[in-house]
């Protein structure tokens, strides 16, 4: 018996497309062996903005 797919199905699929089903998150795992890239502030002001937003978003985290 022949069931055709429901039109949601078609929606779905078609949304898929081009989607991988892995995450990229486990693609690239850090361990001992990861070098670390400090950024490279080209001015002390880019560094200090920097510095502003790391802590306020460390504040965040805390509250």
């Amino acid at each position: 018996m022949f069931i055709p797919p429901h039109p949601v199905d078609k929606v779905l699929a078609g949304s898929r497309r081009g989607v991988t089903m892995s995450d990229s998150r486990n693609e690239r795992t850090p361990n001992t062996d990861t070098h670390f890239r400090m950024p490279d502030y080209k001015s002390l002001e880019k560094w200090e903005a920097r510095k502003k937003q790391r802590r306020r978003s460390a504040t965040l985290l805390t509250r």
